[in-house]
């Protein structure tokens, strides 16, 4: 310790040496050959040094970057050492000589390490030809991938104006409709709306339930709910009622729809309410179930199947036994087995495949198309272990696709031999870009003329206006566009129901027109409207003279048989005075006459007041209602609950029409509901009066109503209509009847 004491207490200490001129016999050429080189040598290792640093502050993420400082470092301290041997042919510092020659040693042996350590990863990393020649081909691979997405975006852009077609074809044969998770409609098709008869204004943003026909059982309700919110396609039958109150049955087939957002549920369906009207008279009921089951199958990362479901079993032939513990590339072909190693590529990054489609083959070597759906399974610490694939055989969809694809050749034919007339039009210019022969010959128009014409050209000049706004303003395809008239080439004009979808002809977005003439039709209709109109007027003058020999009648009993009956009832009492003490059998009998006469009194007064109550004609129709429900319930002991107030009515006709409406629905009450409680309303609103008669029985199915029911029923609604108001009915078994009825003011 004390020798290491005195060597760094006498570090800079000379004095014990002398210079190195001083020691042996040194020329001048010999020592200064010496001094220089050792100057040349110290000023190399200082520059090396100073460049690596310099480097290294440009470029930080250099790699190696430890073994650059060391390097630089121990170069400095040979500078040094070189430095201190010029010097000591001046001033021999050997102690300070010596410290730095040990810590060079020492630095050197690190750097030793280090470069042991690091050299062989310095020369795996690639070359400037290596990393030039892998740059170039990355910039071919980018080439190549844009040149993919150019094709990719072509492609797309074909499928979907293929599916544009694909869905006309589909309104054109099938109802479709879409609802929301609540069961609200979002969108119908022309088909739904004339099965339905609703308008698409008048069911859109409404519940399903408007269309409900009281027929399916709550099991029903809940099992097609259910498969829907499980992510599964329900196939069924469904009966629903229109808006006129008739009803119809779809065969409905309602999927799930795919997306981001809320669930939706798209019901495609065909009306067989006539099928099922034939099956009834026949007592012939035909189920047709399909059903179609997805393959649910689970492998390991090595390929091993480890389970296989029923689906998987129909799809591929293979049962469970001879499929699992076997490589999944059984049922992949050679040509696509590459398919697998990117599946599994994907899935260890965590990432889902969604509708996949590709081709599988089945135990007898045929390909089967499938979509696949491929998910990463995960144990309990998150470690992807297995490869879960759900798959739905679409082989029918794809050979179904590439017949509609074989079909686009038979169109031009189909177009031109179609017996409706056809045409195209431009979208913009509204110009024909082609018709049919059946338009050249129903329209009178040559070939010719219709190609120098426009739609505006066939149109009433009333017309044209009305069509530009409805042309511009209607986008969504396809489409009914109504009834529009249409002129002809000899000045005719014509009824037609058009029809409309998008296509792309003569490489322009164009419109594709569907004519049917309706002229008769509409004609017919014109002429059914004003029949109608015709017997109901004769029917309301019927109504209205009825009503006034019933008040005839009212009166002529009241005022003459009942004041006859009256003065003979005062003579009788008379007779009875006079023969009570002379003959008291001829009292009796007279007293029995007498009890007859008040009997038959009040008799003719019961039937003067069904006839025409006078309460009616005096008090009005509240007073007269709340007197017949009286009446009522101490007839039948059924209570009524009135909540009547005072209404202004436009007519006499219609305070009548309104208590006898009111007089039915308490009769049908007592002959038919079983009830125990009536509820009576009578408001006005808005210049609407309201009626409402609800009570608590047992109901019917408004879809098996008996004649007699119907006839007073039929009655009431006639009575309603009369008045320009309105009559509802909404019953079920089990759960009552109510009647509504609106007249306006």
């Amino acid at each position: 310790m004390d020798q290491l004491y005195y060597f760094f207490a006498n570090l800079f200490d000379s004095s014990s040496w002398t210079p190195r001129w001083l020691s042996g016999r040194w020329d001048n050429l010999t020592g200064w050959l010496y001094i220089i080189s050792d100057l040349a040598v110290a000023a190399a290792y200082i520059s090396i040094p100073i460049f690596i640093l310099k480097y290294i502050r440009r470029k930080k993420s250099a790699q190696f970057i430890r073994l650059y400082y060391l390097f630089a470092a121990f170069l400095l301290c040979c500078s040094f050492t070189y430095l201190l041997s010029a010097y000591a042919f001046w001033n021999p510092l050997y102690r300070l000589s010596a410290l730095l020659r040990f810590i060079t040693g020492f630095l050197s042996w690190i750097a030793v390490y280090y470069i042991v350590k690091y050299l062989p990863l310095a020369f795996s990393l690639p070359s400037l030809d290596e990393l030039k020649y892998e740059i170039d081909q990355r910039k071919k691979a980018e080439e190549e991938v844009l040149e993919l997405n150019l094709l990719l975006d072509k492609k797309v852009a074909a499928r979907t104006l293929e599916l544009s077609q694909y869905r006309y074809a589909l309104d054109e044969s099938s109802m479709v409709a879409i609802t929301d998770e609540d069961g609200k409609f979002i969108y119908v098709n022309e088909n739904f709306c004339r099965s339905s008869k609703y308008a698409t204004a008048e069911i859109i943003g409404r519940n399903y339930g408007k269309l409900n026909a009281g027929f399916h059982t709550a099991d029903f309700e809940k099992e097609l709910w259910n498969t829907l919110h499980a992510g599964r396609i329900w196939k069924g039958e469904i009966k629903s009622r229109a808006k006129d109150g008739s009803y119809f049955w779809m065969d409905a087939t309602v999927v799930p729809l795919v997306n981001d957002g809320p669930a939706e549920y798209m019901a495609i369906s065909r009306d067989i309410t006539e099928r099922k009207e034939i099956e009834a008279q026949k007592g012939l009921y035909e189920m047709i179930i399909s059903s179609s089951e997805d393959g649910i199958i689970s492998k390991s990362l090595q390929g091993v199947i480890v389970s296989w479901n029923k689906g998987a079993e129909n799809i591929f032939g293979y049962s469970s036994k001879e499929a699992i513990g076997k490589n999944i590339t059984m049922i992949i072909p050679d040509d696509l087995l590459f398919e697998e190693e990117m599946i599994i590529q994907k899935i260890l990054k965590g990432q889902h495949i969604k509708h996949y489609d590709t081709i599988r083959k089945s135990k007898g070597g045929s390909n089967v198309f499938v979509s696949l759906t491929v998910s990463p399974i995960v144990d309990n610490d998150g470690v992807i272990i297995g490869v879960s694939k759900i798959v739905r055989n679409i082989t029918e969809k794809k050979i179904a696709e590439r017949r509609i694809l074989a079909s686009e050749i038979k169109y031009r034919a189909l177009f031109e031999h179609n017996p409706m007339p056809m045409w195209l039009l431009d979208n913009e210019t509204l110009k024909f870009l082609d018709v049919n022969e059946a338009a050249i010959k129903h329209y009178g128009y040559s070939r010719q003329d219709f190609l120098s014409m426009t739609a505006m050209d066939i149109r009433p000049p009333e017309d044209r206006s009305k069509f530009t706004e409805f042309w511009h303003n209607n986008n969504k395809y396809p489409y009914s566009a109504g009834i529009w008239r249409h002129l002809k080439k000899d000045g005719t004009i014509i009824n037609a129901e058009v029809f409309v979808d998008e296509t792309i002809a003569e490489n322009k977005v164009s419109r594709l027109i569907l004519i049917y003439d309706v002229t008769e039709k509409v004609k017919a209709e014109k002429e059914m409207i004003a029949l109608t109109g015709q017997l109901r007027d004769l029917a309301s003058h019927l109504q209205h003279i009825r009503e006034e020999e019933r008040a005839f009648m009212a009166r002529e009993i009241h005022d003459e048989l009942g004041q006859q009956l009256t003065a003979l009832k005062m003579d009788v009492s008379w007779l009875m005075k006079k023969t009570l003490e002379k003959d008291l059998i001829t009292y009796q009998k007279l007293q029995a006459i007498s009890d007859m006469l008040g009997n038959t009194i009040n008799t003719v007064r019961k039937i003067s007041s069904e006839l025409r109550p006078s309460i009616l004609d005096d008090l009005g129709l509240k007073e007269a209602m709340e007197w017949h429900g009286n009446l009522f319930q101490t007839k039948t002991g059924i209570k009524i609950n009135f909540n009547l107030s005072p209404v202004s009515l436009p007519k006499n006709d219609a305070a009548i029409a309104l208590f006898r409406i009111f007089q039915e629905s308490l009769t049908n009450v007592a002959r038919h509901a079983n009830a125990t409680l009536v509820d009576v309303s009578l408001s006005e609103t808005n210049g609407v009066i309201r009626l409402a008669v609800s009570d608590n029985g047992k109901g019917f199915d408004l879809g098996n109503r008996s004649h007699k029911q119907t006839l007073g029923l039929l009655g009431m609604k006639e009575r309603a209509i009369m008045l320009s108001g309105t009559f509802d009915i909404d019953s079920a078994s089990g759960k009552g009847t109510k009647v509504k009825i609106e007249i306006p003011v």
